[in-house]
């Protein structure tokens, strides 16, 4: 994500920071409505901080505020088989979309990461229906 984009979403959807016990950012979380759902663009935390529940409580953070906003989902695009990807949400309860159900908006953002470079066999949308 540019940094334009990261600072646009922080203004104008949603974002969060996760961080450590000495208030050192070690995560994030940036997503935006898409109509009656939020999006997570990204989330990312540190390496040396992976494992350590920073990622879930941003995740559980997002879902929330979806609650909140009385949307009815959450999605994200990513890899499909890498375990810290699919297999993490489908934990959260996130389900994996079959091609018939990704739609426009998701396949869209699909082909955009396949413009960028990634492989369209690896990735994946998914949903939480809230």
């Amino acid at each position: 994500m540019s940094a334009e984009r990261h600072r646009e979403l922080a203004l104008r959807h949603f974002s969060w920071v996760a961080v450590d016990e000495d208030d050192f950012p070690t995560g994030f979380l940036s997503a935006e409505r898409a109509g009656d759902e939020m999006h997570i663009s990204e989330i990312s935390v540190s390496a040396n901080r992976q494992g350590e529940g920073f990622g879930s409580a941003l995740l559980q953070k997002a879902i929330a505020e979806a609650r909140d906003k009385r949307l009815l989902a959450v999605t994200l695009t990513t890899f499909s088989e890498v375990p810290w990807n699919a297999p993490f949400y489908q934990r959260l309860g996130f389900r994996k979309l079959a091609a018939d159900d990704v739609g426009k908006r998701l396949n869209g953002l699909l082909q955009a990461e396949v413009d960028h470079g990634l492989p369209i066999a690896q990735r994946c949308a998914m949903r939480l229906m809230l």
